[in-house]
């Protein structure tokens, strides 16, 4: 009876997993050109079951992979990782794409939620020691063009993911690695929390001078979404520097909207980021440790052009000279403007971009 019932749930759960598959729009390869998602048909409740049919669908995949009893070749291994995944990497991919650009609180719980599933997930497959193994069965001198690239590249993500380390340092870097994804998700989150607490309320529309009539209708338009009628509102961006700074004509208003967007993320409220980001920094160092590193940066950079700390900074430093002194001439280029205007007063960080 007892194997009765196994059958019985077992096609229970498959029987859900084609339901969800046939009626999920980010389980299907979009109909539209070059299969852009199709944001009609897509909704916040899709995500969920998608990430768990596509995290399931892959496991057994990367399992197929790293078991399989045949002789490690480029088609049954390298090829066969870089083609798995296929619906967990459609589903993310536009996940990732909304999260950045417009996201909401059920996206925001979601990154939350799924941020360190999603990097224990990779973990299973990188500090796989099987399947590590097996790629480096792999004849890669007897690989040409593309096939040997894509061997190599694998290869490289796998060591420097940690595949060589011990058993007791792998299960340190995964810990590590979930808690480094959750930190990363919650700094995203604050941001977009500081960036939304540092919007900017002024009382008079003459604060305004500079800009056009249809951007401080809109300031007003947001000040009374806000529940600031008869006030103005200016949002800030994510960058520093705020566009309308170069419009602005009261000096006052441009220092209050440059101070608002440069100390965004520390003020000590929901929005402030710099816990988060010690935190993120302390575990990185950890994490490069773990790997024979001293710094997080000699880890990271490795595999880029520059390949240690030194040449990038050499090369920061290179480019930072010639463009302080080009800075200095231009800022006195600027001093003397306000001088010939008048100003009296000293060039400042929210001065620059409008004169």
């Amino acid at each position: 009876s007892s194997v009765f019932v196994l059958i019985v749930s077992m096609q229970s759960i498959n029987a859900q997993n084609k339901s969800v598959k046939m009626t999920n729009p980010l389980l299907q390869k979009s109909k539209l050109q070059y299969q852009a998602p199709n944001f009609k048909i897509i909704k916040d409740q899709h995500f969920k079951p998608a990430f768990e049919y596509g995290l399931a669908v892959h496991d057994k995949e990367i399992k197929s992979i790293a078991d399989n009893p045949v002789k490690a070749t480029f088609q049954n291994t390298v090829l066969a990782l870089e083609t798995s995944g296929v619906d967990l990497k459609r589903a993310t991919t536009v996940f990732y794409n909304l999260t950045g650009s417009n996201t909401n609180p059920s996206l925001q719980a979601l990154q939350e939620e799924y941020a360190p599933k999603f990097s224990a997930h990779s973990d299973k497959m990188y500090l796989n020691s099987k399947l590590y193994k097996r790629f480096k069965a792999v004849d890669v001198n007897a690989l040409q063009g593309e096939d040997k690239k894509l061997t190599q590249y694998y290869l490289q993500e796998f060591e420097l993911a940690g595949a060589n380390l011990s058993d007791a340092d792998k299960e340190k870097m995964k810990k590590i690695n979930e808690e480094l994804a959750s930190l990363g998700t919650s700094f995203g989150n604050k941001l977009l929390t500081a960036r939304k607490n540092g919007a900017v309320l002024f009382d008079n529309a003459s604060d305004l001078d500079g800009l056009s009539v249809n951007e401080i209708a809109a300031a007003k338009a947001k000040a009374t979404e806000a529940g600031h009628e008869g006030k103005y509102l200016i949002g800030l961006l994510n960058t520093t520097q705020q566009p309308l700074l170069q419009s602005l004509t009261n000096r006052a208003t441009r220092e209050k909207l440059f101070k608002s967007s440069w100390t965004r993320s520390q003020k000590n409220d929901d929005g402030d980021t710099r816990e988060v980001l010690e935190r993120m920094a302390r575990l990185r160092l950890q994490k490069a440790n773990l790997m024979g590193k001293k710094t997080f940066a000699e880890w990271k950079i490795q595999d880029q052009m520059a390949q240690t700390p030194e040449r990038a900074m050499d090369l920061l430093a290179k480019i930072a000279t010639p463009a302080v002194a080009k800075a200095k001439i231009e800022a006195k280029e600027i001093q003397d403007l306000i001088d010939a205007h008048n100003g009296g007063f000293k060039l400042e960080p929210w001065d620059w971009n409008f004169y």
